[in-house]
């Protein structure tokens, strides 16, 4: 899959972000992980292909079955963080 963005940083986890680019807590999300250095990845699902967007949403209800964003993916589901909850984001990248 080809819509992913990887953003370079310290690496304390595999993050993957499922995000929609207009989403206030989506770009708060990414953000923070930026300011704090972090590597990760992400998609904005809402600017992928059709037929993509619909396999990233599939993904994103395997992870989160309300298809909330941003939907966070810590080591392949290991953790799962719903919305810009800044504790457990904290908690994840501080381990």
């Amino acid at each position: 899959m080809s819509a992913f963005t990887e953003v370079p940083g310290k690496h304390v986890a595999d993050i993957t972000v499922y995000a929609l680019s207009y989403c206030p807590y989506c770009k708060a999300t990414k953000e923070f992980l930026k300011e704090h250095d972090v590597e990760y990845k992400y998609v904005d699902v809402d600017t992928a292909p059709p037929q993509e967007a619909e396999q990233l949403m599939s993904q994103v209800q395997e992870y989160n079955p309300d298809e909330t964003f941003p939907t966070i993916v810590v080591d392949g589901g290991k953790e799962v963080i719903v919305g810009f909850n800044e504790p457990a984001i904290e908690k994840v990248i501080a381990a």
